[in-house]
């Protein structure tokens, strides 16, 4: 092969290889990736009962409970935020959580309700302490009904079962039931959040007051 060939030869080859990159390179540029998008961060709530600064002395003859965690259906054992469109369904709410599971968020709003009254001192099953009673709720519910139609402001509804026992036996001194609504003012899950908390935080004061109007101190 004379040089002027071995030239051409190698210039062809480069051509050839040159050509094939090119394509790749476009090719590659209509291949879609197959690593997904990240999802976008949800917007995380929390009680507003949870971070208040209000905190009484309590008095000499404060009651003393232990506050368990409380019970929940199922559907309410996460962060989500639940809605029901009809009443009988539940769905969470997208792109929002609570910023706890919500049986430790509505544990977390009665220890803080406890502490800003003289009269009541809540304490975690945790801590050790020794308490003669103890309080247990039962959420019946938790969620926000859409009871005007999808689309328009819903109903925040909350219903608490309270038992108060003896710490020692577990034997009933008593229950209270509340239920506490709040109308969202627009459907924003802002506003949803913000009627859960009133609703909540009434239901817990409502016990509240229940526990200081009950005779329990000689109940044992």
């Amino acid at each position: 092969m004379t040089q002027v060939n071995k030239t051409w030869a190698i210039a062809f080859k480069l051509s050839a290889v040159c050509g094939i990159l090119t394509l790749t390179t476009a090719c590659a540029s209509f291949v879609p990736s197959i690593v997904p998008d990240p999802a976008p961060a949800k917007t995380v709530y929390r009680l507003s009962a949870s971070t208040q600064d209000t905190v009484v002395m309590p008095s000499a003859d404060a009651i003393v409970l232990r506050v368990d965690r409380p019970t929940v259906p199922r559907p309410l054992a996460g962060n989500d935020i639940t809605v029901s469109p009809s009443g009988d369904r539940i769905l969470s709410a997208s792109g929002a959580e609570w910023a706890e599971k919500v049986p430790d968020l509505i544990q977390g709003s009665v220890l803080d309700v406890f502490s800003s009254r003289p009269g009541i001192i809540g304490v975690l099953p945790v801590s050790g302490a020794r308490t003669e009673l103890r309080i247990h709720l039962n959420v019946r519910n938790f969620e926000a009904i859409y009871d005007q139609g999808e689309g328009s402001a819903p109903l925040a509804v909350v219903r608490y079962t309270a038992t108060l026992a003896n710490a020692a036996d577990r034997n009933l001194i008593g229950s209270y039931d509340v239920r506490k609504t709040e109308r969202a003012r627009d459907n924003r899950i802002s506003e949803i959040v913000r009627a859960q908390d009133r609703a909540n935080a009434a239901a817990i004061n409502d016990i509240a007051d229940w526990l200081l109007t009950t005779d329990i101190k000689t109940s044992s």
